[in-house]
């Protein structure tokens, strides 16, 4: 009898190699076009500003490289390398045959869903051929690069077939291949017949209650496993084809992808991804980690008080998401045992210091929250200042106190004269110098969003090159890291429009708006309740992700409410802040984990918890007075 253990595990990359050495092959391209995208930008505004010789069409060519750089190999390197977001809790506590189960049922109508889009794609790819249509100043064709999202679309179909066949070489050495057959067949032939009689009904359901039914079933995929991008495209098609017919609905489902990338206010993601990731590989952690230390490590607990300004000044110029605990775990831990810290101490100051970085600009949430919700990326990063120091200064007070009464949690380290004080600085000024330029040059209208992020990634290469720290590899480490997650973040995007379309056809966030109106609560308790919601499912989903899903239903509500949505971009990313720090999906205590096997998750829980309290605290500080959070945005906006 076959144990019931884990087999090795079997996908594309074991199933298909050549396929998987080719679409590495054709990521080069995307790369490519990564860089292209940095460097054409930086030229537009050099040739504009100085030259006084501005290129005709560069929005235009901008809009055409992005589709370049997402759909040329890139979307499929990201399920090679399992890199699309999925919620994986519960899959990972079944038992390997329902785990496997669980994985090619999802494959399976993740294919299906696959082959939607390539082909309403190519539907929209071809009327562009049929119609003519060119870009409106330099009337290039827009086809061609149209194209290219079918067939990006298709190269992932055959990397998750790949998947497919992988799931079921894992079922035989299970002895039970023939079982998992049939009970895929006969489970995906009655999920395809539930979803035929959905879009043949005959009966009329309540918009309200369509919309929760919509999201419920979003959160059921989730729950599966299912990457999170995938599960908004096919919960979104299902619901307008109830409300609008499937031929509406397919048409937007491909021009979801065209429009999403195409589009040159997004590529202000993109550029501050890339930004963040030469940074990354710049390897200036330690740096910043050091200047923290001879600056503030004199006081009590100082080692983690500097973790936490550390942490800051890393998520000021790197704006990628939970990659502080990453970087600092492995530089700020050892240094906190060596002197003998507590190790909750340590790790919580990690965890919660880590967050900062979705909030002090640039920030990668506060852009997707501007896209999402069509407010200026610029003013959110403003807005994001004061909250992110003032959450910072909480902190590392809170460390001082809890040293000063307990020494031993962390004793103060040794006193530094001005002159290191003044070294450690001149290590880490030209990426002080690269903040302020970027910033400062979208605050006072220098630069546009999209310009300041070119600029900051050409710099951030320049300064890697200068202090002699990039090889070839690391930088082609850094695009490929930054295509990856650009075309995950982007499937994301074009999946979060498909749901949010749906739910305002469902009229669900507005029907939501009007039940909390006649209920006749004070706006402040209102508000309260949509953070006590965003909480408990941050709980359980990762927060770039709960954006997506949250900001389509709350944001109408916000609004409707009189809110300033400035305020609530801010609000939004603190709340899954707490959620990164709350178990159990705690995404920046299982980053520590993975850097620090060695540290006892209930340790990290229990050195979080204190940061947790805090931040809420804060947070409702900022919710009764907001002037907190948009002081500085309008002080400037005069």
């Amino acid at each position: 009898m076959a144990n019931d253990h884990s087999p090795a595990r079997m996908d594309a990359n074991s199933v298909f190699p050549r396929l998987s050495s080719f679409t590495r092959r054709l990521n080069g391209l995307a790369m490519a076009c990564m860089f292209g995208l940095v460097f054409f930008s930086v030229v537009a505004v050099v040739a504009r500003y100085f030259f006084n010789a501005p290129i005709p069409g560069d929005n235009e060519i901008v809009e055409l490289i992005m589709v370049g750089a997402v759909f040329i190999g890139a979307v499929a390197v990201a399920q090679l390398d399992k890199n699309h977001v999925n919620i994986d809790m519960v899959l990972l506590k079944l038992s390997p045959r329902a785990r496997i189960l669980t994985e090619a049922l999802t494959l399976i109508f993740g294919i299906l869903l696959m082959g939607l889009l390539v082909w309403s794609s190519w539907e929209t790819a071809s009327l562009f051929a049929e119609n003519g249509n060119t870009t409106l100043m330099m009337t290039i064709p827009l086809y061609p690069f149209a194209f290219l999202i079918p067939l990006g679309v298709f190269l992932l179909l055959l990397v998750m077939t790949g998947d497919l066949i992988g799931c079921f070489r894992q079922a035989a050495e299970l002895g039970f291949q023939k079982t998992l057959g049939g009970l895929v067949f006969a489970l995906t032939t009655l999920l395809l017949l539930l979803a035929v009689l959905w879009l043949r009904h005959t009966w009329e359901v309540d918009p309200l209650v369509l919309g929760v039914v919509g999201l419920l079933f979003c959160v059921l995929l989730f729950v599966t496993g299912m990457p999170v991008s995938f599960s908004m495209f096919v919960a979104g098609f299902l619901g307008m084809a109830y409300l609008r017919g499937v031929t509406p609905a397919l048409g937007f489902l491909g021009d979801s992808l065209w429009r999403t990338t195409a589009n040159y206010s997004y590529a202000v993601a993109p550029l501050f991804i890339t930004m963040g990731y030469f940074i990354l590989h710049a390897d200036i952690s330690r740096e910043l980690f050091e200047a923290a230390y001879k600056w503030v490590g004199k006081m009590h607990g100082g080692l983690a008080a500097a973790t936490i300004a550390a942490c800051a000044a890393y998520g000021a110029v790197v704006g990628v998401p939970f990659m502080g605990p990453v970087s600092m775990g492995t530089i700020a831990m050892p240094e906190m045992k060596r002197y003998g810290y507590d190790d909750a101490l340590s790790s919580g100051s990690i965890c919660a210091g880590g967050t900062l970085g979705t909030l002090i600009p640039p920030s990668v949430p506060l852009i997707f929250y501007g896209i999402l919700t069509q407010q200026s990326i610029g003013v959110l990063f403003v807005a994001g200042i004061v909250p992110g120091l003032i959450t910072m200064a909480v902190w590392m007070i809170q460390v001082y106190l809890m040293c000063r009464k307990n020494p031993q949690f962390g004793p103060p380290g040794p006193l530094f004269s001005i002159k290191e004080k003044t070294l450690s600085l001149g290590r880490i000024w030209p990426v002080l110098a690269l903040f302020v330029i970027v910033v400062g040059g979208m605050y006072y209208g220098i630069m546009t969003p999209v310009e300041a992020g070119a600029f900051g990634a050409f710099g951030a290469l320049l300064i890697g090159i200068c202090q002699r720290r990039y090889t070839g590899k690391k930088f082609l480490q850094s695009l490929a890291g930054s295509c990856v997650m650009v075309a995950m973040m982007f499937m994301m995007l074009a999946g979060a429009k498909v749901l949010g379309s749906f739910f305002v056809l469902s009229r669900f966030p507005y029907a939501l708006s009007e039940a909390l109106t006649a209920m006749a609560l004070p706006p402040t308790l209102i508000i309260l309740l949509v953070c006590a919601v965003i909480v408990i499912l941050s709980c359980f989903i990762d927060g770039l992700v709960l954006l997506f899903i949250c900001v389509p239903i709350f944001f109408p509500i916000i609004t409707n409410f009189g809110f300033d949505p400035i305020w609530f971009g801010v609000v939004i990313c603190i709340l899954t802040n707490i959620g990164a720090l709350t178990p159990p999906f705690a995404l920046n205590v299982f980053a520590l984990k993975g850097v620090c096997p060695e540290l006892p998750i209930g340790t990290i829980y229990r050195g979080v918890l204190p940061f947790m309290c805090s931040n809420i605290a804060v947070l409702v500080v900022f919710i009764l007075f907001p002037e907190i959070i948009t002081w500085l945005p309008n002080l400037i906006s005069r």
